[in-house]
C-alpha cells in the first residue's frame, strides 16, 4: 500500500518508552500485496528491593514515609504502584503511588496507622504499567513502625515572686504526654518565646539569675507527632533597692553614753524603707525604719554604743524595701579619742593690774 503517514507504536516499561517507526515514501505506488502484520514482543523487567525503611507515624494523620532501596537496574527511574501489607490495624493488598527520581531509591507514603503502638509494613509487589514483580517476604521487604498518640503539653507550676538576681526556684511539669524537648522563656511584652539551652529534657527546671518578670513553659513531643506547649507559669521579679553614698559615716568622739552618727547619700532607688548594719568589732544595729529620699539626704540614726573604743570599724549596711528585697552597702565608722592633758594643777600667780 502507499504509506503517507508515520505509524508509531508506543511501549512503556519502568517509566521508559520504546518507539517503532515505519516510514513510507511520498506518493510512490507499489504493487498490490497481501495483508501485512507487525508483531511486537516485550519482556517485563524484574523489580526488586534490598531494603525498606519507614518513619514512625502519629495518630493525627496516620501516615508513615517509606523509602525502598535497590540497584539502579532493579528500580529504575519512573512512576510505580507499590503493594504492601500492614500489621496494625491489619490489612493486606494495600496500594500506594511510588516515585523513583534517582534510580535505586523509591519513596511513598504508607497510610492508615490509626492504632497507637507497634506496627509494621511488608512490601509484596511493585507494578509499572502492566508489569508487576512480586516481592518475596524478607527482612529487606519489612519495616517496623511505632504509632504515637498526639503530644500533650501538660501543666507547669512553681511560679513565684523573687527579688532581682535570684533564681526561679523549682518549676515542675506534670500531665504531659511525650518527652520534654526544651523549656522556653518569655519576657515583656511576652509575645516571643526563646528556647532555653541545656535543660536536659527534664520535667523540672530551675532558672539562672533573673532580672525581670519572666514566663516559663515546656515544649513536649510524643514520637512522630508535632510538639505541644504546656501552659506558662510566671516568676515575678521585684527590683532591689539602690543607694549612692561615699560609704563613710561622720566621725564621733569616744563617749560613755550611746550616741548617733550620720551617713550622707546622694540618691536612692526602688524605695528602701529600712536598714540594718552588721559591724565588725561593734554591736550590730538591728533593722531600723528610715524614710530614704530618692533625691538624697542623710541617715541620721546610726547607733554608736556607749564606751565604744577609739578606732575605725567596718560594717555592711543592708537596705530593705517593703516587699522584702534588699541590697548591701559597705560603710565605715571612725571613733576618735578624746583629748588629754597633764598639768601641775597650779596657775602661775600674777599681780593685780589695771
Amino acid at each position: 500500500k502507499n504509506w503517507t503517514k508515520v505509524a508509531r507504536a508506543d511501549l512503556y516499561a519502568g517509566g521508559q518508552s520504546m518507539y517503532l517507526v515505519v516510514l513510507g515514501l511520498g506518493n510512490n505506488k507499489g504493487g498490490n500485496g497481501g495483508n501485512g502484520q507487525i508483531k511486537l514482543t516485550y519482556t517485563c523487567p524484574t523489580y526488586n528491593i534490598t531494603g525498606t525503611t519507614a518513619g514512625n507515624a502519629c495518630l493525627t494523620d496516620g501516615d508513615s514515609p517509606v523509602v525502598l532501596t535497590s540497584s539502579a537496574a532493579q528500580l529504575p527511574i519512573g512512576n510505580y504502584t507499590v503493594t504492601y501489607n500492614r500489621s496494625s490495624p491489619a490489612a493486606t493488598g494495600l496500594t500506594a503511588p511510588m516515585t523513583v527520581t534517582v534510580a535505586g531509591t523509591a519513596n511513598f507514603t504508607a497510610k492508615g496507622f490509626t492504632v497507637e503502638g507497634p506496627s509494621s509494613i511488608t512490601i509484596t509487589a511493585i507494578t509499572s504499567g502492566t508489569c508487576t514483580s512480586a516481592i518475596s517476604t524478607s527482612a529487606a521487604s519489612t519495616a517496623n513502625i511505632t504509632v504515637s498518640g498526639i503530644s500533650v503539653g501538660g501543666t507547669t507550676a512553681g511560679g513565684t515572686t523573687i527579688c532581682s538576681g535570684s533564681t526561679s526556684g523549682n518549676l515542675t511539669l506534670s500531665g504531659q504526654i511525650g518527652t520534654v524537648t526544651t523549656w522556653q522563656s518569655s519576657v515583656s511584652p511576652f509575645s516571643t518565646w526563646t528556647n532555653i539551652p541545656n535543660t536536659a529534657n527534664l520535667s523540672t527546671y530551675v532558672s539562672g539569675a533573673l532580672s525581670q518578670t519572666t514566663h516559663f513553659r515546656a515544649v513536649v513531643k510524643n514520637g512522630a507527632c508535632s510538639t505541644a506547649n504546656s501552659n506558662s507559669t510566671i516568676v515575678t521579679v521585684n527590683p532591689r533597692p539602690t543607694i549612692t553614698t561615699g560609704g563613710v559615716t561622720a566621725p564621733v568622739c569616744s563617749s560613755t553614753s550611746g550616741q548617733n552618727t550620720t551617713l550622707a547619700y546622694s540618691a536612692s532607688g526602688f524605695s528602701p524603707n529600712r536598714y540594718s548594719i552588721q559591724w565588725t568589732g561593734l554591736a550590730n544595729q538591728v533593722i531600723t525604719n528610715f524614710a530614704f529620699a530618692a533625691g538624697g539626704g542623710s541617715v541620721d540614726n546610726i547607733l554608736v554604743p556607749a564606751n565604744t573604743a577609739a578606732g575605725t570599724y567596718n560594717g555592711v549596711m543592708t537596705l530593705l524595701t517593703a516587699n522584702g528585697c534588699s541590697t548591701t552597702q559597705n560603710i565605715s565608722l571612725t571613733v576618735n579619742s578624746n583629748p588629754t592633758i597633764t598639768t601641775s594643777g597650779t596657775v602661775t600667780a600674777v599681780c593685780l593690774s589695771a
